[in-house]
């Protein structure tokens, strides 16, 4: 009987440390909420809520929180799913986003004007029948009253942008950083 376990991404808003973690005996995945001390910085008690994984993607490649610290948004392989996060810091599901793209996904990374998701993809068209050039960002609508994503099915066509590994938004909205892999090297 396997009991392997693992601790995987982590992310903080709130006061609050939010952990992808893959019970052990190959379980669903889960993401504890863990309250923060303030006095020490210690992490206390947690909560534990189903991470939305959906046909088989079970493994959680990043957490990644909005700048305003409302949501959670839990990336696999090939779907999104997105929480509210609540006062008391425990979770509650807002719905998964399965298979945006043809391939798999990169990276998240949430506007700060909280209207519109950059997600790093293989450059497929999303729910397209080919992949015939480099990956490129996909663009999602946010609704910035609940959080919750929906795809748009536009890509970006950035056809410079190779293997966007990682994501990240300027604090003023202005600039999209891709951390890429050079495809000559």
């Amino acid at each position: 009987m396997n009991s392997f376990s693992q601790a995987g991404p982590l992310a903080a808003a709130n006061g609050h440390v939010y952990v992808g973690f893959g019970p052990a005996n190959l379980a669903a995945p889960v993401i504890r909420s863990y309250t923060v001390d303030p006095s020490n910085g210690s992490l206390g008690t947690f909560t534990e809520t189903a991470a939305g994984a959906v046909n088989g993607d079970e493994q959680i490649h990043a957490l990644v929180t909005d700048p305003a610290g409302r949501n959670l948004y839990a990336v696999y392989q090939d779907d999104i799913a997105s929480f509210q996060i609540n006062a008391d810091g425990s979770l509650t599901p807002l719905g998964t986003i399965t298979k945006p793209a043809t391939a798999f996904i990169f990276s998240l990374a949430i506007d700060p004007a909280a209207n519109i998701a950059f997600v790093g993809v293989d450059n497929c068209p999303p729910k397209g029948t080919s992949c015939t050039g480099p990956p490129d960002v996909l663009l999602l609508d946010r609704d910035p009253s609940t959080g919750n994503l929906s795809n748009t099915h536009r890509l970006m066509g950035q056809n410079s942008v190779w293997s966007p590994g990682t994501l990240a938004i300027a604090p003023s909205g202005k600039y999209l950083v891709a951390w890429t892999v050079d495809a000559s090297g």
